[in-house]
Parts: structure tokens; sequence; C-alpha cells
């Protein structure tokens, strides 16, 4: 990936005030009216005053408000005061030896000196001090542990006996026993490494690799222009989702070209572009962490419709295709999703991945959660417009990650598949999926930066045993209403962070959480889901922390309180949090997530909560609230705020309130 092509710019405008000081010292010097000390002095002094002031107003009113395209001109800002902060030094170098020469001769430096290192141990002592209070090393799973390497994949394997259904009541496929524990493990270890803690910081490192660009270079390449996306689509949110519960006259045939180029353009497509700090920053129809766009969004074409069959991946800056792969195996495609022996898909398939050093480079640690995250926005935005347009669209994230990574050319190092979209299958639909296996992590893992080695943990491949069902949760009741046209909500959604001090309206914040029903019954995973409210000001709820139960639970309250304040602090003092007036927070259950998926749990478990947060972002539209997805917090502070019990953790919530 290239860099960004602005950060030679912004390096020679951080730069340029050193630059015109130092040319004008030379300056003055060869007119022979060279610059005495004193005036050398007062510059650096103007130097150094300004550098850190710009490094203070950078943090602390646009990177709090997480304008986030800044932050080259906020560690840039960072490096000029260290140089000038150098060159400074060596101007009073003079002063120094004879400061600490007279402490020599009136016998006071070993005492200073005393001082120093004393104050020196004490702050070593409280950072490592903090590592023990903040995180405690435990054992790593053996499962992570270094093993032997992957099996080679075999054919999906589908006996006759009665398979296992995974459902409210249905038997786990994932592993047993002493398996079964390791997994638990595995999912309990990715979800504390990637916690925001001093321990997890200092251990993994504060530099993660060069920055890449959010968008794919493609100049000089050969592109298929895409028609525009349709206008509207006719429904609103509450359609889209009705649709999805209870699909009815769906459409067959080939899917037109220009409800093709809707479909990727409301998963990564340009919504608006936008000059932020130096920087042009195509900002997307589904949100991301930092504005770093990790995810892209293949299309493998069967040879139906107006396109050639092949792979190619979708362009959102100029909202067309670029062919990457020219051959189509329709049986390669049906054994990597796991369909039965014999069986070929028929209908376009959509891949959705991450390409991990887009977000690693700034995030490290907490990055997977972030890709995975971004991919469940761009997901849930591509099945509801599907949905809107009665296209039957299934979802999944089951599939041998090997084969289908070579399938359509990945390096699975640098980019991950997520999740899968196969048309020409109703969302509701059972479906059998052979036996799976993960896996085993190679070398010396602990080293490895914790996105990748992530991904890696979660992997799959089809092997010989029993085979499963995938049985999805039915939604007694569709959603109701009608609201705007779901196409303009996703045009029209932003990150909003500037919430006035107004209470949501009676209904709005139940209205909100009810659209979360649909999606949650039908995505895998997302009974491992845990959905709580923090509510500031509500016309109709009193504060407190909230638990939201799908079906007729609703909510149901489990403290009372203002706890403004306390989720302004877990969340890092971001000025959003303090003026949101409720916000939604999603905890996954680790024993679940494990107990059914095995190590992918963590993976199909971020995948839901992407979705549901979408739906969020999109419910917020509907009923007139702004919202803004937040990754960045304390898990400790927050779990302890909404009383999680042991093996849930928060990984992601959506603040809300009015503009």
């Amino acid at each position: 990936m290239a860099q960004n092509p602005h950060i030679g710019v912004v390096k020679a405008l951080v730069l340029l005030p050193l630059v015109v000081v130092f040319l004008w010292t030379v300056a003055a010097k060869l007119w022979g009216r060279p610059v005495s000390p004193s005036q050398i002095r007062a510059l650096v002094a103007l130097l150094l005053a300004f550098y850190l002031a710009a490094t203070a107003f950078l943090g602390l009113f646009w990177m709090s408000r997480m304008e986030l395209p800044v932050f080259d001109w906020h560690y840039l800002m960072g490096y000029g005061l260290l140089l000038v902060a150098l060159w400074h030094l060596w101007l009073e170098w003079p002063q120094l030896l004879r400061f600490f020469s007279r402490l020599r001769e009136e016998r006071h430096l070993k005492w200073f000196l005393l001082a120093a290192g004393g104050s020196g141990a004490v702050a070593l002592s409280a950072v490592f001090g903090g590592l023990e209070l903040f995180q405690l090393r435990r054992e790593e799973p053996a499962s992570l542990q270094a093993g032997s390497a992957a099996p080679t994949p075999v054919p999906p394997v589908f006996p006759t006996a009665v398979p296992h259904v995974v459902g409210p009541a249905g038997v786990s496929p994932g592993p047993s026993g002493f398996a079964k524990s390791e997994a638990r493990q595995a999912v309990a270890y990715m979800a504390r490494e990637s916690s925001a803690s001093l321990g997890g910081l200092v251990r993994r490192g504060l530099f993660f690799g060069p920055k890449v660009a959010s968008l794919r270079n493609v100049g000089g390449k050969t592109l298929i222009p895409l028609p525009p996306p349709l206008v509207q689509v006719g429904t609103g949110l509450p359609g889209a989702l009705g649709w999805l519960s209870r699909p009815s006259a769906p459409r067959c045939g080939a899917c037109p070209l220009a409800e093709l180029a809707t479909l990727l353009f409301a998963a990564n497509g340009v919504t608006e572009v936008r000059r932020l700090g130096g920087e042009t920053v195509y900002l997307r129809a589904a949100p991301s962490a930092g504005a770093l766009y990790p995810v892209e969004v293949y299309l493998v074409n069967v040879g139906a419709g107006e396109l050639a069959p092949g792979v190619y991946v979708y362009v959102p800056q100029e909202h067309g295709l670029l062919p990457v792969a020219g051959a189509y195996d329709a049986r390669a495609w049906a054994r990597a999703l796991g369909f039965s022996e014999g069986a070929v898909v028929s209908g376009p398939v959509v891949v959705f991945t991450t390409v991990f050093q887009r977000t690693v480079w700034k995030y490290g640690s907490r990055s997977y959660r972030y890709v995975v995250l971004d991919a469940g926005h761009a997901v849930a935005n591509f099945w509801l417009v599907a949905s809107a347009l009665s296209w039957p669209v299934e979802v999944t994230p089951f599939f041998a990650d090997p084969e289908v990574e070579a399938l359509v050319g990945l390096s699975p190092d640098e980019e991950g598949v997520v999740a899968v979209g196969v048309f020409g299958r109703l969302p509701g639909e059972p479906r059998l999926l052979p036996a799976f296996s993960e896996v085993r992590v190679t070398g010396d893992w602990e080293r490895e930066e914790l996105t990748r080695l992530s991904h890696r943990l979660t992997r799959w491949q089809w092997t010989e045993g029993e085979p499963w069902v995938w049985q999805p949760r039915w939604v007694a009741t569709a959603a109701s209403g009608h609201g705007p046209d779901l196409l303009q909500l996703i045009k029209n959604r932003r990150s909003y962070r500037r919430f006035s001090p107004q209470p949501l309206s009676s209904g709005q914040l139940a209205t909100l959480l009810s659209r979360l029903e649909p999606m949650a019954a039908l995505v895998p995973g997302g009974t491992g889901v845990e959905v709580r409210a923090v509510v500031v000001r509500d016309e109709a709820l009193s504060p407190g922390v909230y638990r939201w139960w799908p079906g007729e639970g609703g909510l149901q309250l489990v403290k009372s309180g203002s706890f403004g304040r306390a989720l302004y602090r877990a969340g890092f003092s971001q000025e959003l949090l303090e003026r949101a007036a409720a916000a939604v927070v999603f905890s996954l259950d680790e024993q679940t997530l494990a107990s059914t998926f095995g190590r992918r749990g963590f993976r199909v478990g971020l995948l839901a909560t992407g979705m549901l947060g979408e739906v969020v972002y999109l419910a917020a539209g509907e009923v007139g609230l702004r919202a803004c997805g937040v990754g960045a917090f304390a898990d400790n502070e927050l779990s302890a705020l909404l009383e999680l019990p042991e093996g849930t953790s928060p990984v992601y919530l959506v603040a809300l309130g009015k503009e």
C-alpha cells in the first residue's frame, strides 16, 4: 500500500519554522550582521513555545474531538518540539556544565543525583506496579502454543447421522472437553490482550509498523466503471429488517448491474470528500475507527448479467471494479463455503476482508477489534440494502479460510476474510455445515503482532467429522414503522460528537433498541452479544444502567444513578461521552461464543457486534438522533460501571444524543 500522499507536505509545513530560523541566521552572517547568542536563545524560546502550544492545541482540541486525520500533525509537531528542545539543550550546555561544577564544588552533587535517581526509581515502581494492577499475566492456553503445521484441508463430509443444531436450545458444534476449555481460554486471551490497559500497551509495544493508505492504489490500471447507485431503495430500516425476519417474494435471476453497484456502494462507497488537516479524506457509507477504512469488498461474479466471470475488487474512490482474478470455479466456491458435495454456487458472492496494517499502524493491539467491527458495519449495510431490494442473500462467517483466501488471491498475513455474502439463499434458511477444525499457531506467537495473531487463531478449515446445522433464531414479530428511506439513512450517516444537552425524547431509545432484534436473531454470534444502555438524560427513563433483553423483555434497570461522568472517565475523557444523553454498550459472552464456535467465536462475536452497531447508527437517524461509535475505553472501568460478570467483555459502545 502506498504511503499517504500528503504526508510530505505536512512534514514540510511542520519543519518550516525551523528552516526559516536557520536560513535567517545563515543570511544574517553572510550579510556581516551575525545573530547574537541572546537573539538565538530568544528565537529558540519562541520556537519551543510555538511547538509546545501547537502540540497541546492539537491534543486538547482536535484529538480529543476525534478529528483523527490531524494525527499526522500531532505527532510531527511532537517531533518538532523534541528537535527544538535538543537545540535548546545544546545552547545551554555551558550553563549546565557550570551548574553541575558548582554543585560538585559545594558537595551537593551527590544529593542532587540521589534525588534524581530516587525520583526515577519511584516513577519506574509506579509504572511496573501499574502493570500488576491493570493486568496480571496469566497462563496462556495450550492451544496457542507452537505445534505441528495445519493438516491438509479435506472436502466437506456429510454422513447420514442426525447433525447437531445451533439455535436457542441446540447442541453446540464447537469443541468439547479439554478442547472446549482451551477455546474459552483462547477467546479470553484475545479479549484480554486487546483490552486497553497499561500492561498490554507495554508488553505489545508502542510502534506497529508503517502507516498505509486507506485506499487501494489503482494508478494506471483499467477499471470497470459502475452505474451510479440508486437514489432510493423504496423502504425504510423497519421494512428491510422486516424482510430479513420474514422474507416474502424473493427475487431470482441475475442481479442488475445498477443494483449490484448500489449494494457495493452501501457497503463501502464514498459518501463525502473532505479536507481535514491537509489530507483528503474519503468518508464512506459505513463508519470506521479513526477513518482508516480497512475493509475491502470483493465481488465474485458467476458470469450472469453484464459482467464477465471472475473476481473483482470494489474501488470506492472511483466507484468502479478492478479485476483481480479471471477464473470462477463454482464447485471450489461451494467447497470453500461448506456446501454439500455436488453443490455449486450459482449466484454472485461478495467477500468482505480487512487489510490489517491500515488500522494496526495506529491502534496496535486494539486493532483486531476495530477491523472486524468495521467489517460488521459494512456487512450490515450490504445485507439491509439487499433485503430492501428483496434479494435473497445469506451473510455468513462460516467458511474455510485458506480456500477462500486462495480463490480471491489474498495474502493471509496482510488481509483476512471476515464474512461472505451468497446470493440466492434466504437469510433465515437452516444450513448444513461440515465439521471444522482450527489451524494451530506455530512459531513464536508471543512475539507476533496481535491483530494478525488473532485472525490466525480464528481461522477454520473443513475436516472429517459429524456435520452440524446453523439454525437462525426466528423473530416472532417483524419491525414496524416506515421512516426515512434506508439508502438515504446510509448516505447521510455520520459519526456526530457535539451533542446538545437535550434529553432523549420519550420512546426514542426503546424504538432504537427494538431495531436490533431481527439482526441479533439472524446473524451468527448474535446470541453471544449482550446489550446494555447507560441512560444519562431521557424524558421517560430514569438515569442508570439498563440491560436490554430481546423479545418482550425490553429494558431492565440494573442500577440507578447518574453515570455520565463515570462513562466519560471510562472512555478516556472523550468529550463526546461527556455530552452524550445515552450510550448503547455491546459486550461479548466469551463462554457462549467459545463453546459454540471455538476460537472463532471471538471473530464471530465482533462481527455480530459491528452489524448491531450499524443498526444502532441507522436507527438513530431514523428516530432523529445522532450517534458516534466508540471503541477506545478502559475495559476494566467500563466493566465495573456496567457490572459485567466475569467472562463478559465490553467491546463497543455507540454514544447517542440530539444535535
